[in-house]
């Protein structure tokens, strides 16, 4: 490679890199940064395959968080100890830079019980040629091991790119470090689930990640996988929105009817509210976030109501009826792209309850709008208080 296309090379790592960095230290949570490093990272490490491993501290032991490539995989853990490449690399934090691992003789250098487990490759019917493993360490606290796997085109690992690993490492360990420093793991919606003892806290982060690997409703994942049943599920979230929970698998109201094909259909789907009933100015709907208010405002208008109810109502089940009555385009189907999720994720699942009960008055004058979105933004943004100056 002559010095202008190495340059040029650099260059580009760098603007893709840069962009990864943001959007990591950006992410709202785990769960987010995840899904940023699952849509980037085989392109800007020229990589088949990568894992990413974190700490489970209680059972000493490493499980992969980030799997690319073997798609037949589905979970892995690792001991922490010297006789795995994985387990090396986080038992001494050292970086390691293999070029064949099934050449026993290069193990054995590095060291005298070191070994590649081949299942692996037979599990996820691939081939693993080299491997660039490093630790993610905040401090001297070792959170986890991230590994690249086979450069394409042939070429092996060199100290480029054993520096550009370590930069990804450092990145991912500050802000893993902010998260878990924050405390906050299990968003506000699903905590009553863990006070109830409906599920434990380790289940529902568990739930969280599955939802984000399979594109899935945290709902979803809750019933399927960990068998929650849906009248405790839909109680518990529920009462967090101080509302009550409608099954509309079972119960519909009027929805059908008060679907009309001169409605925004976007505006219900992007927002998953419902409509359910209307009497009079008086209308009742299901709607996933039912602290949404920018959202129930909106539809409160589309359905010119001078007063609304709001109720919980899953996602999945409100999409299905939407796109029952108003099939969307074939590839907005589903949850959408990891964007729509992460803005899903950091409007819905972690919004602040609205503290008023089941029926909410919404003030759509112009000052009170502008009001609720400054308090909003304050919210998100972590503000302790808000202050308003007089000008003019």
């Amino acid at each position: 490679m002559t010095d202008t296309q190495s340059n040029a090379s650099q260059e580009i790592f760098d603007q893709r890199f840069k962009k990864l960095v943001n959007e990591i230290h950006s992410a709202s949570n785990p769960n987010a940064i995840m899904v940023g490093l699952r849509n980037k990272i085989l392109n800007i490490y020229n990589v088949e395959m990568a894992t990413i491993f974190l700490i489970d501290a209680k059972k000493n032991k490493l499980v992969s968080w980030v799997l690319l490539g073997g798609d037949s995989l589905r979970k892995i853990r690792m001991n922490i100890d010297r006789s795995s490449i994985t387990g090396f690399v986080a038992e001494t934090k050292q970086t390691l830079n293999i070029s064949n691992v099934y050449d026993k003789d290069e193990l054995k250098k590095i060291h005298p019980t070191l070994n590649f487990d081949s299942s692996w490759d037979e599990q996820g019917g691939s081939r693993t040629r080299q491997i660039l493993a490093t630790p993610v360490v905040h401090k001297t606290n070792l959170m986890g091991v991230i590994e690249l796997i086979n450069k394409k085109q042939g070429a092996e690992f060199d100290l480029t790119d054993e520096r550009r690993i370590k930069e990804l490492a450092d990145t991912l360990a500050i802000a893993l470090f902010n998260h878990y420093k924050s405390g906050k793991k299990i968003p506000m919606r699903y905590e009553e689930l863990v006070n109830r003892e409906i599920i434990s806290a380790n289940e529902m982060e568990r739930a969280m990640v599955i939802a984000t690997q399979q594109e899935k409703e945290v709902e979803t994942v809750l019933m399927e996988n960990f068998m929650v049943p849906k009248e405790e599920l839909g109680d518990a979230l529920s009462f967090v929105y101080k509302t009550k929970f409608v099954d509309l698998k079972k119960e519909h109201y009027s929805a059908y009817s008060l679907l009309t094909n001169d409605l925004d259909f976007e505006l219900l789907r992007s927002n998953l509210i419902i409509p359910l009933q209307k009497k009079g100015g008086d209308l009742i709907v299901a709607a996933k976030n039912p602290a949404n208010q920018s959202g129930i405002l909106d539809v409160k208008k589309l359905f010119n109501a001078s007063k609304i109810s709001v109720l919980l109502g899953f996602g999945d089940d409100i999409r299905e009826i939407l796109n029952e009555v108003s099939p969307p385009p074939e590839e907005d189907i589903g949850l959408g792209d990891a964007d729509e999720m992460l803005d899903e994720y950091s409007s819905s699942i972690y919004a602040k309850p609205d503290e008023e009960p089941a029926e909410v008055e919404v003030d759509d004058s112009p000052a009170v709008a502008l009001v609720n979105k400054v308090i909003e933004e304050a919210y998100y943004a972590g503000a302790s208080d808000i202050h308003i100056e007089p000008y003019g």
